[in-house]
């Protein structure tokens, strides 16, 4: 399913840290959520509607592309002047650089970025910043990632927070040391949380996902967008559900789930988001 938004599709790309060599349009309609379609890079150029040949102010998610070699490169958009990509900046590794890093070292030229992949329209806001020839953005995300232990669900209990113990990244310190609570108060975010190693006593369960907001003085539930529903099908070992919302000054958020059917292990947990104040 293609996510919801740029921001989301961000996130994603955040979260990934590795990759297979050379694999780059794949990766990165990964990102997106979107199927197979083209084979290489400059293949998914040359045959997307929208294409905006030069321009270095993309929206943030959008699909940056650059010719040279064989198969050319694609990358995604994350604001200011960086991208992120796979192979950088070393092999088999996903990075966030300037966007100036391709052409500086694989010697590839920028071609600009696309509305669609694979021909799936994407849900791009408008306006952006700089493929990496600007100073930056004014209204640049931070970035949190976030893991935690494992934990078990009994079906028909209550909402169940995710508790997280291990700051990957956090330098706005919006986790501080309140374990499921992110004080995310007056911001606006795109976040997905990952449950992995997972085990259950039924053959068929779900699990249910939502991010919650409550408000720090009193401790009441404010809101709670649509809850994900994530069915467990054999086989099934991870799952992973993606929210877009936003917190109001004096409240905070934090990542809830319970289990329908049967019980349900889970080995441990992760959450990445983006965030803007």
């Amino acid at each position: 399913m293609v996510v919801a938004s740029g921001q989301a599709a961000v996130a994603n790309a955040n979260a990934q840290h590795s990759c297979e060599v050379g694999m780059c349009l794949k990766t990165v309609r990964t990102w997106w959520g979107i199927s197979s379609r083209y084979p290489d890079a400059i293949t998914a150029w040359r045959e997307a509607k929208q294409q905006h040949p030069g321009d270095k102010n993309p929206p943030v998610g959008a699909p940056v592309f650059w010719a040279g070699g064989q198969y050319g490169h694609i990358a995604i958009y994350v604001g200011g002047p960086n991208m992120r990509s796979t192979d950088c900046t070393s092999s088999a590794k996903v990075s966030t650089a300037h966007g100036s890093w391709v052409k500086n070292t694989w010697g590839y030229d920028y071609l600009g970025w696309t509305g669609d992949l694979n021909g799936v329209d994407l849900p791009l806001d408008a306006g952006g910043s700089s493929d990496g020839s600007s100073e930056g953005d004014d209204d640049m995300p931070e970035y949190l990632s976030l893991t935690g232990p494992g934990f078990t669900l009994d079906p028909g209990g209550d909402w169940h927070p995710v508790k997280l113990d291990t700051e990957s990244s956090d330098a706005g310190k919006v986790h501080e040391d309140s374990y499921a609570w992110l004080q995310l108060a007056g911001a606006r975010y795109t976040g997905q949380l990952r449950l992995v190693d997972l085990e259950r006593e039924t053959e068929q369960t779900t699990i249910v996902v939502r991010f919650a907001t409550y408000a720090i003085d009193s401790g009441k539930l404010v809101s709670a967008p649509a809850a994900a529903e994530l069915p467990l099908t054999t086989g099934t070992t991870g799952v992973h559900a993606q929210v877009v919302g936003s917190c109001g000054k004096g409240n905070r958020v934090r990542a809830e789930v319970k289990a329908r059917t049967g019980q349900v292990r889970v080995g441990s947990s992760g959450l990445s988001a983006l965030y803007w104040r």
